[in-house]
This record gives C-alpha cells, structure tokens and sequence, in this order.
C-alpha cells in the first residue's frame, strides 16, 4: 500500500509540475521586473502613423518620425504609481516644439509591448527591430 501512495503523490507532484510550468510565458517579465527594466534603452515603433519614442535610463527621451535623423529631445519620468509617463522640456529636432510637456497613461507595459493614451488616442508600440 505505502508503493501506491508514494507513486500517487509523485504522480501529483509531477503534474503539477507539468501544469505550472506550461502556464509560464517566456515573454513575460518576471514578477520583480520595475516598470522601467522594461521600456528603457530601446526605440519604440509605433503600429500607426505616430513617431516612435526612447525612453533612456538616464531619463532622457527622444522622438522621431521614421523619415528624419534628427530627433526630438527632451525628459520622461513616471508618476509615482508608475501609470502615466510625463515627457518635459521638449526641444524639437528640426523645427520648434510648439508643446514642450505632455503626459501619456499607460494601459499596457510589456517586455514586447507598450500601449499608451495621449490625449484620448490610443498608440500601440513595439520594439523596432
């Protein structure tokens, strides 16, 4: 009787190995990873027409449109609660900012993934390759 007991809880044992693992996503950031590991020291692409973004460790930010050399540059931080990017003293690449701050709310923030609302409108960004 103790064979069969042993054998049925390795069995449990294992299956339940089996099944936490095949719930785990590669992609997925582990559950320590601080918001900023993730979006920082890489450009952002966007899905759409708008410009994409960088976001350096150092708190720097540039902007640019797929066409120019010449960046946009300015600040970024994250709000305490880490769901809104505030993007400050913007200085434009090639003509003048006519805005110098602005404030994205993030919706969702991923290894592979940022959505952020600007004003209403929601942008999607992947890393560009």
């Amino acid at each position: 009787m103790t064979y069969f007991r042993a054998l049925s809880t390795l069995t449990w044992f294992i299956a339940g190995c089996l099944l936490f693992s095949a719930c785990q996503n590669s992609d997925d950031p582990s559950p320590g990873t601080a918001p900023e590991q993730l979006i920082v020291n890489k450009w952002w692409c966007p899905t759409g027409v708008y410009a994409q973004q960088y976001f350096n460790s150092d708190g720097s930010w540039q902007q640019r449109l797929r066409t120019t050399d010449s960046p946009d540059t300015g600040k970024w931080a994250f709000s305490p609660d880490k769901k809104t990017i505030t993007i400050s003293d913007v200085k434009g690449g090639t003509t003048p900012q006519l805005i110098t701050q602005w404030s994205y709310t993030i919706t969702k923030l991923e290894s592979e993934s940022l959505d952020l609302t600007f004003s209403g409108i929601a942008i999607s960004y992947k890393p560009c390759p």
